[in-house]
């Protein structure tokens, strides 16, 4: 069976270079550059015959085809990308694989009023994926008990398709000790004790990696000045000033576009460990051999860390941290969670296989399809 690849945001080639404007890169990037770490995994994961944009799939050329589909939190009281993709294809004998399918809900909720706050649409468009996949990959067992409650079945938690790059390439999972000497932070402003983390690599003049769309990234790429307001609204409680923060992030900032550049720069700079909020920033770091500390907000991000056993805090611990030690003394990756990598690699694979998805991964474990050159 041929596959092919129904990518979700912009296509790498549309990605590479430097554009002055960092709005459009960013919207290319889906609204979030995490995405290009586990849409990009797809390029050296899959062996596709093409690619084609997810919403637009040409339904009468893929006989004899899977169309691979990366993604993200689209389980959301907005149901937009579930009502762009998947009810025009209703009709149709398209066969589909998705791959890493989420849910976006507060730590708070429960999953009957989440279930409530669905619309008929979404529910519908849930059904028409099933329908047309072999197995759903979910990215954690939330997502897979409302499936369930929908009467949805068919899916296997899979966690994030990055995960599992270190075990592509080498069948296993092999990570730096973990120090302070070089940490990479990633923010995500406006959540409750985030200026707690700013204030710990302000103040080692630690790099960060920007990822979503807010003033900073337009500090770093254009000048813009930081504002007092934006200070007060995405870092209450903060001990550092407007100033501060602004000279810091044109001086240690980082964002990027792709999967290629994120990875240069960590391992050229020797990053010695990772932690935010972010939860592809962090992967980031782990899939190119970085140990990584998960910062908890929401179900969306404690039902993956939770899936692939990845050491975290709550936001709230927080609280009392004004160094990385605490950070540093939560980041266990012991033989226990080697072995678990390896078994989830290999249920990986099975998945891939289960869905008719020609693929890369083979040297590493014990049968498969290799890439043919």
């Amino acid at each position: 069976m041929r596959t092919i690849l129904a990518n979700t945001i912009a296509p790498l080639k549309k990605r590479k270079g430097q554009l002055s404007d960092c709005r459009e890169m960013i919207q290319r990037c889906g609204a979030n550059t995490g995405n290009v770490c586990f849409v990009d995994a797809m390029y050296q994961q899959l062996d596709f015959e093409k690619e084609v944009v997810c919403n637009d799939i040409d339904v009468d050329n893929l006989e004899d085809a899977v169309c691979v589909l990366p993604a993200s939190n689209w389980i959301n009281h907005d149901g937009k990308v579930l009502g762009q993709i998947f009810p025009r294809l209703k009709t149709t004998n398209v066969k589909l694989a998705v791959l890493g399918l989420g849910i976006q809900m507060e730590l708070d909720q429960t999953i009957e009023d989440f279930i409530k706050g669905l619309s008929s649409e979404t529910i519908t468009a849930l059904k028409i994926m099933s329908e047309h996949c072999a197995c759903i990959g979910v990215r954690g067992g939330i997502t897979g008990e409302i499936l369930d409650r929908l009467s949805i079945h068919n899916w296997q938690i899979v966690g994030c398709p990055s995960f599992y790059e270190p075990y592509r390439k080498t069948g296993t999972i092999t990570l730096k000790e973990p120090s302070a000497e070089k940490i990479c932070y990633n923010t995500k402003p406006g959540l409750d004790k985030e200026h707690k983390l700013m204030e710990m690599a302000l103040s080692a003049k630690a790099p960060i990696v920007l990822q979503a769309m807010s003033d900073l990234p337009l500090t770093l790429t254009e000048g813009r000045t930081v504002e007092q307001r934006l200070l007060d609204d995405r870092y209450p409680g903060a001990k550092f000033t407007a100033e501060e923060l602004e000279n810091y992030i044109r001086e240690s900032g980082h964002i990027f576009y792709n999967r290629d550049d994120w990875s240069h720069y960590l391992t050229g700079n020797n990053v010695t460990f990772s932690a935010g909020g972010r939860f592809h920033g962090n992967m980031m770091a782990f899939s190119n051999g970085i140990p990584a500390v998960w910062i908890v907000h929401d179900i969306r991000g404690k039902e993956l860390v939770d899936a692939m056993a990845l050491p975290f805090i709550f936001y709230n611990a927080l609280e009392d941290m004004n160094t990385p030690d605490k950070l540093l003394a939560v980041c266990k990756y012991d033989n226990k969670f080697v072995q678990n990598y390896k078994k989830m690699g290999e249920d990986y694979v099975n998945f891939l296989e289960k869905n008719g998805i020609r693929h890369t991964f083979g040297s590493a474990y014990n049968g498969g399809t290799v890439k043919k050159s």
